[in-house]
């Protein structure tokens, strides 16, 4: 979703998916095959059914290919995705596809750098699509206008695309490309995806269990409820006077926090492991009489209230699970939420059209163009308010817009599971775009749903990191070389190291849910 998803070329100057250097740890051996030239008229030759190819050249030691893919099917009208493949003349016999943020509409992947790199260095045949539309230039990842035709109704075809078909037609149709390509079978094909591209890979793993034999889902937004969690913090944001976390605001709060939770995992170290376990008290922030500074408003510690509180429905049944405690003013947390201005619009006013936190955007647009259906409505209309309930008749309207999109539904994912597929869960608990804790609550539904899933299934928690990168913490790793593993050999990962990419920031190895690093005899880390 977010940057989505991702990919933020504002957020604090952060390029997270235009490819982070490094490798994966050993490159599998590739071997040169016989190929098909790498121009148009020789790649279209292959004629894969549904694919246009406009442009195939030699990049490097792959051809890279671009083109159209027609979708059909589900009882809706024809669509058009388009696609980028590459094809590496040392050819693993692996196929990769790559996620796309938000609102997609590009072909810009949102996924793990780590092993964007460490595919093109093993040898990887790798493709991704635009999921089915053209985002309109400096609008990436949060253009939601593709929802609606030039009359205003719903686009049904590129919705469905958007929601699920384009991804899995692109999947079909570009495996058919590299096997005719090399004239030799996949051995191995995955999807590796964050945010957005997370909630691509269920997709796949739910409505279509057979395109892929491993997943990444990093960060992944299961679902568009996500955005009810969002907006009661974006109305306490900016619908009071002084209710406004500035970056000087979310600075003193970390401050507070890590003062009252950084040990509690045992180690004070300016990372907190486990926010779960913190529950600091954010009215010992308010101004005292006189005070100027150093402190929060009352209408500032709603604003954080909210932010950490359940979105429920009218009974208190948890509709999104709220945003968890520390290292929000940390870069790209930062800016997703609040922004990284100290000045924003006055107060009971919005952002204009693509201005403002990126997470903003992207809850403005989806309520435009996916759920209310309405270009001029305004998010501080919407029916939530700070106590985060949201009414029975929003809901289901709200519910009903969006459902072909979900990927929360861990009795689907068991198909994926029982044939013996593999997914890789992971997500920063300083992600300040999609809850951390709606990534657990999946997880712990598939573990009840599928009771075989901790074979075939593991989470890993990524102290400190933001929405899938940045932050803190740990933000660089390799999940693609342990899922390989996985599939090829059975081994499945217990821990993965990592990495910061920041100065400030932690190595230290990634625990299989619900371990978590803990330092031992000599500081040497260890899950339990």
């Amino acid at each position: 979703m977010t940057a989505f998803d991702g990919v933020m070329r504002r957020a604090g100057g952060v390029v997270l998916l235009a490819c982070l250097v490094g490798s994966v740890a050993a490159a599998r051996a590739a071997v040169p095959v016989a190929v098909s030239a790498c121009a148009p008229r020789a790649i279209g030759a292959l004629h894969v059914t549904d694919v246009t190819v406009a442009e195939a050249s030699a990049q490097g030691a792959a051809c890279v290919v671009t083109g159209r893919i027609r979708t059909h099917g589900a009882g809706v009208p024809d669509g058009s995705a388009g696609f980028r493949l590459s094809l590496p003349r040392a050819w693993n016999a692996r196929f990769l596809m790559l996620g796309v943020g938000g609102f997609a509409g590009n072909t810009t992947p949102s996924a793990n750098g780590r092993d964007i790199a460490g595919a093109a260095a093993d040898g990887y045949a790798v493709g991704i699509t635009d999921t089915g539309h053209a985002d309109a230039p400096g609008t990436a990842f949060v253009d939601g206008r593709f929802a609606l035709d030039a009359d205003g109704h719903p686009d049904r075809a590129r919705l469905a695309d958007y929601d699920w078909r384009a991804t899995h037609q692109a999947t079909s149709a570009l495996k058919a490309l590299v096997a005719r390509y090399y004239g030799a079978r996949i051995d191995h094909a995955y999807f590796d995806g964050c945010s957005n591209g997370g909630r691509q890979g269920m997709i796949e793993a739910e409505r279509f269990p057979g395109d892929y034999d491993g997943i990444i889902a990093g960060d992944p937004f299961l679902t568009l409820r996500l955005m009810l969690g969002d907006i009661k913090v974006q109305q306490a944001n900016l619908a009071a006077p002084d209710g406004r976390l500035r970056p000087s605001d979310l600075a003193l709060i970390d401050r507070f926090t890590l003062s009252a939770c950084d040990a509690l995992d045992g180690r004070a170290d300016g990372l907190i492991q486990n926010p779960a376990l913190c529950h600091p008290d954010f009215d010992r922030l308010l101004c005292r009489p006189g005070q100027k500074s150093a402190c929060l408003a009352p209408a500032q510690v709603r604003t954080a209230r909210a932010f950490v509180a359940d979105t429920t429905d009218r009974r208190g049944g948890r509709v999104y699970p709220g945003f968890a405690v520390g290292h929000w003013g940390a870069g790209l947390a930062a800016a997703m939420q609040f922004g990284m201005q100290e000045a924003g619009p006055p107060a009971g006013a919005t952002w204009p059209d693509h201005a403002g936190p990126m997470e903003y955007q992207f809850d403005d647009q989806a309520l435009k163009y996916l759920v209310m259906r309405d270009p001029s409505f305004s998010l501080l209309r919407y029916p939530v308010g700070p106590s985060g309930i949201v009414p029975d008749a929003a809901l289901a309207a709200y519910d009903g817009a969006v459902r072909d999109g979900n990927a929360d539904d861990a009795g689907k994912m068991a198909a994926f599971l029982k044939k013996g597929g593999k997914i890789i869960f992971y997500h920063g608990y300083a992600d300040m775009a999609i809850s951390p804790y709606s990534t657990i609550d999946f997880f712990n539904a598939l573990q009840a749903a599928a009771p075989d899933a901790t074979r075939g299934a593991r989470l890993f928690m990524v102290p400190g990191m933001a929405h899938c990168g940045g932050g803190v913490g740990p933000d660089r790793f390799d999940t693609l070389s342990p899922l390989d593993r996985w599939v090829a050999t059975g081994q499945a990962p217990a821990r993965i190291e990592a990495a910061p990419s920041v100065a400030s920031g932690h190595a230290m190895p990634l625990c299989a849910y619900p371990a978590q690093a803990r330092a031992g005899a000599g500081q040497a880390w260890a899950c339990r």
